[in-house]
């Protein structure tokens, strides 16, 4: 069978850039047709489908012409894998370019996700945040594979990013010279990347969010990160190791994988297993407490392995967010110890030294690269190189300061030695605590006051207006001279703020290390007791976006010719 492709081509490069999804033109409205040409495996196609239509709300309907004047998809044979993002045109089928390498179940999957809207993971607008980008491995024809979305072109529905996404390309996806195109900074993530196999949990919720989310008048309330089911409103979509109508219960394992539920505590406890099995494990301790876990082996076949397969490898879901797919280990694994953490990388690369296993206490108390007890990068280093790098390349001006105490700082002396000064504790808004020098106020955050913590600082005049309600226009603040300001974003719960920091001009303009008193300071993770990520000297043009709905941002400047502009929206 003859088919003309150009009409599908003129725009190539236009859809190639799109991120998650653009607008409502992209998405389908209706049950999609499809169309199978001769020379692929129907049967494959068709398991790939049912998959999706189990999972979400969206419906294909096998066709057997094509039919003029309508969208729909035409799967064609070809000799790559291709797809465009999202709905081209209302009035024409699109083709996916199955090859014959293509054709699994997870590599279709893959495609018909690119043509419902989604793009590749490792395109997100924070993906520098969790992955490195090496360029000059990168073939130059597939360079736009791993292009970022312009400023407000993207869209990730407040989900968090996926190593174990089916649309994650692999360590060295398009390399042209055998090197890693794609470094995740999580050292564990090494070999959860790439897999074409299977939909994570993340993959499915994106697209119920994206064409489900109006499908349940009534939402059931669910528990443990699961979701109403748009295809059976009374139920939740639960999370592996979940069951019930509510996601409230633990999965009951096969009896050669042992209990399910461990209570954690200071005794060190094992669990092994072999075998053909699938088992799940929930770890517990108490709250604001962490876990330490060491993989003594994992021995999965086949040994080299260079991306582990779901359905063969032990997966450690350790970060707060359980949505996420946990870092996967197969092949020979030997004596690999990390601990549970939120989504802040804490691993020991910030340090010289990590203390024996248990004889740490960090009080419950987040990572903090503003802490006047942390090393700057070039610490003793022997050769002007550095030793310690911040995973999160924002902070690399924050580290390394010997100027004031941090808000973390102050708060690890009073839990270490103050806890129980207070016998009634105030009640305290805004991350603030209990005073233990005057029990009947609050210790409050920077650009907080009141006996509770509860107002926001006022401004002094030059600064402008403390408080901005964030919304999807574009709005700024900019300020020059000798001042103290503080800024208060907010926007929607569950959304999220785009900044840009058009310029930061402060003297001296080579610091190496930010000083408190003469930067712009940005709190743009959830827990905003942590150092911001810091800015002076000169900035131009950096841009990043906020995890929560709330930003508080500083302007501190001790000299009349530093000045500051940023612009924010709502993402």
């Amino acid at each position: 069978m003859n088919f003309d492709t150009s009409s599908y081509f003129y725009n190539l490069e236009y859809y190639r850039q799109k991120r998650k999804i653009k607008n409502k033109l992209q998405r389908w409205f209706s049950t999609i047709p499809v169309y199978i040409n001769e020379g692929l495996n129907r049967e494959l196609i068709i398991r790939a489908i049912n998959i999706i239509q189990k999972e979400t709300c969206v419906r294909f309907k096998l066709v057997n012409e094509i039919v003029k004047g309508i969208p729909g998809i035409r799967f064609c044979p070809g000799e790559k894998c291709f797809s465009l993002v999202g709905m081209a045109s209302r009035r024409q089928f699109q083709n996916i370019f199955i090859a014959g390498h293509c054709q699994t179940v997870g590599v279709i999957q893959h495609e018909i996700l690119h043509a419902l809207g989604v793009d590749h993971e490792h395109n997100r607008i924070d993906r520098d945040q969790y992955v490195t980008i090496m360029t000059d491995n990168i073939d130059e024809s597939n360079i736009h594979d791993f292009s970022t979305p312009w400023l407000f072109d993207s869209r990730t529905f407040g989900l968090p990013y996926d190593y174990g996404s089916i649309m994650h390309y692999a360590m060295d996806t398009f390399s042209k010279n055998n090197g890693s195109t794609i470094i995740p900074k999580h050292e564990l993530y090494k070999k959860t990347i790439g897999h074409t196999y299977k939909l994570s949990f993340i993959d499915i919720k994106t697209v119920n969010m994206m064409y489900c989310m109006y499908k349940c008048k009534v939402r059931i309330k669910c528990f443990n990160f699961g979701y109403s089911d748009p295809n059976s409103c009374d139920r939740c979509k639960c999370l592996e190791g979940f069951v019930g109508k509510d996601c409230s219960r633990f999965t009951v394992n096969p009896s050669p994988c042992g209990k399910a539920k461990y209570a954690v505590h200071r005794k060190l406890q094992e669990i092994k297993a072999d075998g053909i099995l699938n088992c799940s494990y929930h770890l517990l301790t108490q709250r604001r407490s962490k876990i330490i876990i060491k993989i003594s082996y994992v021995n999965t076949y086949p040994y080299t392995q260079q991306c582990c397969l779901p359905d063969d490898c032990l997966e450690v879901k350790y970060w707060k967010d359980k949505t996420v797919t946990g870092a996967r280990f197969c092949g020979i694994n030997n004596n690999v110890l990390f601990y549970s953490t939120d989504n802040i990388d804490e691993s020991n690369i910030h340090d010289f030294s990590t203390p024996w296993l248990f004889d740490s206490r960090t009080f419950g108390l987040p990572y903090d690269y503003g802490s006047i007890m942390h090393y700057a990068m070039d610490t003793f280093s022997k050769n002007n190189g550095s030793t310690i790098i911040p995973k999160h390349e924002l902070y690399k001006k924050t580290i390394g300061h010997t100027y004031k105490l941090s808000f973390i700082d102050i708060k690890t002396v009073n839990m270490m030695y103050c806890m129980y000064k207070c016998k009634v504790r105030i009640k305290c808004f805004n991350f603030g605590y209990s005073d233990p020098n005057s029990c009947d106020r609050c210790k409050c955050l920077e650009g907080f006051v009141g006996k509770d913590c509860s107002r926001f600082t006022v401004n002094p005049s030059p600064c402008g207006k403390a408080k901005y309600a964030v919304h999807r226009k574009l709005q700024e603040i900019k300020a020059d001279g000798i001042l103290n300001c503080s800024y208060h974003l907010l926007t929607q719960r569950r959304s999220k703020i785009i900044i840009k920091i058009s310029y930061v001009n402060t003297y001296p303009y080579t610091q190496q290390c930010c000083l408190p008193d003469d930067c712009l300071e940005v709190k743009y993770w959830k827990d905003k007791t942590v150092t911001g990520a810091r800015f002076c000297g000169i900035n131009n043009n950096v841009l990043f976006y906020s995890k929560s709905n709330i930003v508080l941002v500083y302007f501190r400047s001790t000299h009349s010719a530093n000045r500051f502009k940023i612009t924010f929206k709502k993402f």
